[in-house]
């Protein structure tokens, strides 16, 4: 049996560059990118950023790269699991969630949805799906 770390377990400072968005707006970026159909990595690799390095400074950008990378997989594995096995990081098991880590999580998630907004619309047009884009709403 696994347990989850707090999210603040998860980035270490030495490894998430701060050119990067934030952990936790990245977390729901991620699981954003990894649930909507039809994305290259070219759609959405450009967006992980906030402020670009350098080019000349490609340790830095490979550093940061890797770190995203592990994280994505971590999450792709998380999402795997199911329901309810699949926990964002804004969760902490026992504890009353935090609207602010929330609202920093679905940032993220909100990025990635509108980088292929027909299938989100698709979503919210469905009588069987409809309510679920109604819920994230809320936390935009």
């Amino acid at each position: 049996m696994t347990t989850l770390q707090p999210h603040s377990a998860l980035f270490t400072p030495l490894a998430w560059d701060p050119g990067l968005l934030p952990p936790l707006e990245m977390d729901g970026y991620l699981t954003g990118v990894l649930v909507t159909p039809e994305l290259e990595v070219s759609d959405w690799i450009a967006d992980l950023w906030t402020a670009m390095p350098p080019v000349t400074d490609k340790a830095r950008v490979q550093q940061a790269f890797t770190a995203v990378l592990t994280r994505l997989k971590a999450i792709e594995a998380d999402l795997q699991k199911g329901w309810p096995g699949y926990q964002p990081s804004f969760c902490e098991r026992g504890k009353k969630t935090n609207h602010d880590r929330v609202r920093g999580w679905m940032k993220g998630f909100y990025r990635a949805m509108k980088l292929h907004p027909e299938y989100w619309m698709d979503i919210a047009d469905d009588e069987r799906t409809a309510t679920f884009p109604g819920l994230l709403v809320g936390f935009i």
